[in-house]
């Protein structure tokens, strides 16, 4: 699958493969959440796009567009209060295109929270739209946000439009797969005596990371990074 990224202004955002680490997770301790692989797939699948400017914006609370404020400090490609309901709204500064039946998920740096405002996700039919879309975020209350430059403003990447066309759903008792009942009791008994006996900070069990079951069998189709391009220029 290709994605091309048109420019169709010259002060577009920048794009870059999206960033694994998180400054909460640096500040804890020992950085144990980069322990939990899930987590940091997720913060680096896909790509971001930057910030260009510093603001600051604040709400009232109000639904139309002028009862939210935005004050320009530096920079250029700036948000602005278009839609109302407390929603800030940037042009990217690209048309993205894919191809079928690819679409983009648009939404915000995943597990990356913002104080007093969330990130608008939007999955947006690229095979075809001629216009680009925009990003979305909304006030979750009365008050105040400060952007700045190199903050994560959205993050993309590609998903299937037609997936759950070849999805089927069920639900049953764990019962009804011994083999799995029996790989799940064995984890459950070795996660509670994990837990309950003693450690220290560096100890932990590896095998969902390394991609290893209980009895070291390695997994097909593992992976701890997404292989991410960047954006070539042409």
């Amino acid at each position: 699958m290709k994605i091309t990224a048109y420019e169709v202004v010259n002060d577009s955002m920048e794009i870059r493969p999206a960033n694994p680490d998180r400054k909460w997770m640096d500040d804890s301790i020992n950085k144990n959440p980069y322990r939990c692989l899930p987590l940091t797939m997720a913060n680096s699948y896909g790509w971001e796009l930057l910030s260009k400017s510093e603001i600051t914006a604040e709400w009232n609370g109000g639904q139309r567009p002028d009862d939210l404020k935005v004050v320009h400090i530096s920079g250029t490609c700036f948000p602005t209060s278009h839609f109302g309901e407390g929603v800030l709204t940037w042009h990217t500064g690209y048309l993205f295109r894919t191809e079928l039946p690819y679409g983009l998920y648009v939404t915000g740096s995943p597990n990356e929270p913002i104080h007093n405002i969330t990130c608008l996700s939007g999955i947006v039919e690229t095979h075809w739209l001629p216009f680009p879309f925009t990003m979305n975020w909304k006030f979750t209350a009365p008050g105040s946000v400060r952007i700045k430059q190199g903050d994560v403003i959205a993050h993309i990447y590609p998903v299937k439009l037609d997936i759950f066309d070849e999805v089927t759903a069920e639900m049953m008792s764990i019962n009804s797969n011994p083999e799995l009942k029996e790989q799940y009791l064995a984890w459950s008994e070795s996660r509670f005596k994990f837990n309950s006996g003693p450690r220290t900070n560096k100890d932990w069990q590896k095998n969902y990371f390394k991609g290893i079951d209980l009895n070291g069998n390695k997994t097909e189709g593992h992976k701890t990074k997404p292989n991410v391009p960047n954006f070539n220029v042409l």
